[in-house]
């Protein structure tokens, strides 16, 4: 039951993230980051987003990666995932 509680607070962050004007301004130079994996995991910071992580908690989550990337020289899609949520979190 935990794990359901924390996949429904990453699926809500993650929509809060990830919403339609924040992907309108993606185009602009310096709006995606990736502080802590650098160059995957793109991140953007929503000052008053719905969900914010808070520094003082502690965060477990569990990942399932099922499917191989769709080219050998691509990124595994969830492998990204997992950076996305370590760029959050980090």
């Amino acid at each position: 039951m935990r794990v359901r509680t924390v996949w429904a607070s990453l699926v809500v962050m993650a929509s809060a993230l990830v919403c339609l004007p924040a992907m309108a301004a993606g185009s602009q130079h310096g709006f995606w980051s990736t502080p802590t994996i650098h160059g995957y995991g793109k991140i953007h910071y929503v000052a008053d987003g719905s969900f914010q992580p808070k520094a003082d908690q502690t965060y477990k989550i569990v990942f399932t990666l099922t499917k191989a990337p769709k080219a050998p020289n691509k990124v595994n899609s969830a492998l990204d995932h997992v950076a996305r949520t370590v760029n959050i979190f980090v």
